[in-house]
């Protein structure tokens, strides 16, 4: 989950919503509806035992169609998209870390930043294409297993030396010494909930261990620890490091720019402090780009396995090789707000049709793991995700067409794939 969206989103929000409260508002209720999901996916996951995430459990328990079009949606704009984004924030932070003049943030990238973000798209495919000899596992995993550790630590230093600088000598033209409660109050509930819509790209990959369900061992205990408490630590981490943001930098200066753990550093430690740690920031995105590479390809190897005239997909260079230049093609295509957007919108409609699916798994499948407090987290999830389905159509109706375009591609596709030859 950690990876460039908790460094880059920041800014784009306080553009919008003009409230750092606000900002910090949605983070809050961004990590509560991914924590309510990933309780609902644990018990999903569970029950169906088999790797491929949405598409599997739409497939299973509502429609061999839907889950057709989930499958492909989430392919297409949960993790084509966001390796896009990534790599592009990868850039922009190599970049912020190499200079002291920061790009501007609705500038498009340089030559050079795009020859960079693509060798990062190319480089983390090539990871995942080759097994360790000895151990049967890609390198891509023991990579990131390295990277996830150091990511980890990397938002940990990041707030511990924010708020001792902070207890030290606080700003006061920050974006958080400068807020109000009547801003909050004056922010208008769509408002939120398009910031839900961006927040939610940083929160991608909550359901990602539910993509990996055939493949663990006593998923009734794993699932639930890794989906509902991984959520749950990095919502936390995502928080404090956002009040270190707002607290550091003033709101001028980060209100639109995509670097914001680059601007804090800036206004808390100096220049070479903050190239230092965009430096850091910018390794610490492979790591993301490397999971959702890792984690993409389960989708259509499920997808290749349940139909004959997909088999070709289930084959691991042919899935690397569809990902990649779907990767590539949106990181040419689209600029950084509509990728995350598009993410967000096409995430919530496939997500609120997956969680609706544990209605009908209450009443087929007995025991097993049971997510708590049911059905709570179901109907707050659902209640949000239509929420936000409806913000972005009535206030960016652009990013809601982006979002569908794979879902219509996905109608007409299963009917080629099941059609019946003579």
């Amino acid at each position: 989950m950690i990876g460039s969206g908790v460094f880059t989103t920041s800014g784009l929000l306080l553009a919008d919503l003009g409230s750092p409260l606000a900002v910090l508002l949605v983070w809050i209720l961004g990590g509560l509806v991914s924590l309510a999901g990933a309780w609902v996916y644990a018990e999903l996951a569970v029950a169906v035992k088999e790797s491929g995430g949405e598409y599997a459990l739409v497939s299973r328990y509502v429609h061999p169609a839907a889950g057709f079009v989930v499958g492909l949606v989430t392919f297409v704009v949960g993790f084509c998209a966001p390796i896009a984004a990534c790599a592009f924030a990868f850039a922009r932070y190599a970049s912020a870390a190499l200079s002291d003049a920061l790009p501007d943030p609705g500038a498009p990238m340089t030559w050079t930043e795009l020859a960079v973000a693509l060798a990062v798209i190319v480089a983390a495919s090539l990871l995942h294409a080759r097994e360790h000899p000895s151990t049967g596992r890609s390198l891509g995993v023991l990579a990131q297993d390295l990277l996830t550790v150091g990511k980890l630590a990397l938002v940990g230093i990041v707030i511990v030396l924010g708020f001792a600088a902070l207890a030290h000598d606080p700003p006061s033209q920050s974006a958080l010494a400068t807020a109000s409660w009547d801003e909050l109050a004056r922010t208008s509930p769509l408002s939120i909930g398009l910031g839900i819509v961006v927040a939610s790209f940083a929160y991608s990959g909550w359901n990602a261990a539910a993509y990996f369900a055939g493949e663990v061992q006593r998923p009734e205990r794993t699932l639930p620890v890794a989906l509902a408490g991984g959520t749950a630590l990095v919502t936390v981490l995502y928080v404090l490091a956002n009040v270190v943001f707002l607290a550091a930098a003033p709101r001028e200066a980060l209100s639109g720019q995509i670097v914001v753990g680059h601007l804090a550093a800036r206004a808390l430690y100096g220049n070479a402090a903050a190239r230092a740690l965009s430096a850091i920031i910018a390794f610490g995105l492979l790591s993301t780009v490397s999971a959702f590479v890792w984690t993409g390809l389960r989708i259509l190897e499920a997808m290749g396995r349940h139909h004959a005239r997909l088999s070709f997909v289930s084959r691991r260079p042919v899935a690397l090789g569809l990902q990649l230049a779907l990767s590539v093609g949106l990181l040419l295509s689209a600029s950084f707000d509509v990728l995350l957007g598009s993410v967000g919108f096409a995430i919530s409609i496939a997500s609120a049709l997956t969680v609706l699916a544990v209605f009908r798994v209450r009443r087929e499948a007995g025991g097993g793991y049971r997510a708590p407090l049911h059905p709570a987290p179901a109907l707050f999830y659902l209640a949000l995700m239509v929420g936000i389905v409806v913000a972005t159509l009535l206030e960016r109706p652009v990013l809601a067409v982006v979002g569908l375009v794979p879902t219509v591609v996905g109608l007409v596709g299963y009917g080629v794939v099941t059609r019946k030859t003579q």
